[in-house]
């Protein structure tokens, strides 16, 4: 027996503090298996009767209310536990992918993160993160104290990928695999927002601000239109790379701002001001504490947006 969908700690994101859930089992035998829902406390909250066919059965558990871990059971087994919450996609570069200096795992039992290899962990340990989530990354923080001030579980989909620009990020890029994983992301599920931390490489490249910011306006645009809805995003303030100059991070942090300032995202933290040098532990990428610092901003962006 192979439970597909939901997978074990997977998100689904609440709309109206609710959502619909797909659920759909093979290997299974006989014409009809019961299935049972139970709350965080054990309290049965939802119970159904699905048809077999050709060994496989599936259902829709709809208006499920926000909360989890919900646990599913079928003939008295518990065959996966997930939530209804907020799920978030991460991209950009390699302050968005990870690359920090030590781990820092959830607290609070109710982060999960989806693995390279397409499953879901509550994230208290490195094992199978994503892009550089495994050596350090602010997003746990960030979703541990949404978590708490929130109730719900968290789920963090990251497909940032250290060294990149906005070019690669295009759509229209000769290699657009970047924007695939991003619309892959996009496609499986509605998410809260798409968490934007990029600009060092536009910044070292030199890339003019109405080019970056022309990029970043095709990008949204198109991942919106291909997803459906109007998916939220939040840009962060970003270009601080130790040795560049002042005068040469503007462009790029005036093209981010021209994003904020046409709607095309909503701000999320000025990490060249408040993340500085001496919480970067290579000059660039964050150590421990400017880790936590990037998290409980991305926290506070989330919260009170601006």
């Amino acid at each position: 027996m192979k439970v597909e969908r939901p997978l074990n700690f997977e998100v689904f994101q609440r709309i109206e503090g609710r959502a619909d859930v797909p659920v759909r089992i093979t290997g299974l035998r006989g014409n009809s298996v019961a299935l049972t829902v139970a709350n965080a406390a054990g309290k049965k909250i939802m119970r159904s009767r699905l048809m077999v066919e050709g060994g496989a059965a599936e259902t829709i558990l709809e208006d499920l209310p926000q909360g989890g871990w919900y646990s599913l059971v079928l003939r008295g087994r518990e065959l996966a536990r997930f939530g209804v919450g907020d799920a978030f996609v991460v991209a950009g570069q390699s302050n968005a992918a990870g690359h920090g200096d030590g781990f820092i795992a959830d607290r609070s039992g109710m982060v999960s993160v989806r693995t390279v290899s397409g499953r879901w962990k509550l994230a208290q340990d490195g094992e199978e993160m994503p892009a550089g989530m495994s050596v350090g990354s602010p997003w746990i923080t960030m979703g541990e104290l949404l978590a708490v001030a929130e109730g719900v579980p968290i789920g963090i989909i990251n497909v940032a990928v250290g060294g990149t620009s906005t070019e690669q990020w295009r759509p229209d890029a000769p290699d657009n695999s970047l924007y695939r994983g991003l619309k892959e992301a996009l496609s499986e599920r509605r998410v809260r927002a798409v968490l934007w931390h990029q600009g060092e490489s536009d910044c070292i490249g030199e890339v003019s601000t109405q080019r970056t910011f022309e990029n970043m306006q095709t990008m949204i645009t198109q991942s919106r239109a291909e997803a459906g809805y109007h998916v939220p995003w939040y840009a962060a303030l970003a270009t601080y790379v130790n040795g560049v100059t002042a005068e040469k991070m503007e462009p790029t942090r005036a093209a981010q701002k021209l994003v904020h300032l046409h709607a095309l995202a909503m701000p999320g933290p000025d990490t060249d001001t408040f993340v500085p040098l001496s919480m970067r532990h290579d000059g660039t990428h964050f150590g421990e504490v400017g880790l936590k610092v990037h998290g409980i901003l991305w926290f506070m962006a989330l919260r009170f947006p601006r």
